[in-house]
């Protein structure tokens, strides 16, 4: 997606980033590929603009609505949705369908799994139910 550029219209930007993931999507289906989209954390991006699962899916939802394929998932990163403090077991349990690929790292730190606070055991079994 990209960072914001300061001075430029954030409307502007949102409407290439579309239009690029747009391709990209095109691009990913013509090898059999899905195209991922990842919400980052406002504490270590504060210049990108996705840092929810809700923002991600609502850019997800407009690249499949444009291109009629499916294709574009969510990216679902535990180590970033709990930086910005979502309630991962309701992130899985709302948007496992339309999850692609799942990144695990614990929090805080951003180390191994086990090395934080997050209950990695119980969310990896929720992702497996869903």
């Amino acid at each position: 997606y990209g960072n914001r550029v300061e001075g430029a219209d954030p409307q502007v930007q949102d409407a290439l980033a579309l239009e690029n993931l747009v391709l990209a999507a095109r691009a990913a289906d013509r090898v059999g590929a899905i195209l991922l989209v990842e919400t980052l954390n406002k504490p270590e991006s504060p210049l990108y603009p996705l840092v929810s699962a809700p923002a991600a899916i609502e850019v997800i939802d407009k690249v499949n609505a444009a291109t009629g394929l499916g294709n574009a998932k969510f990216l679902l990163d535990l180590y970033h949705l709990s930086m910005n403090g979502e309630d991962l077991s309701q992130v899985i349990k709302a948007y496992a369908a339309k999850t692609g690929h799942v990144q695990i790292a614990d929090n805080p730190g951003r180390g191994a799994p086990g090395t934080g606070t997050l209950p990695l055991e119980r969310l990896l079994d929720e992702l497996k139910d869903a």
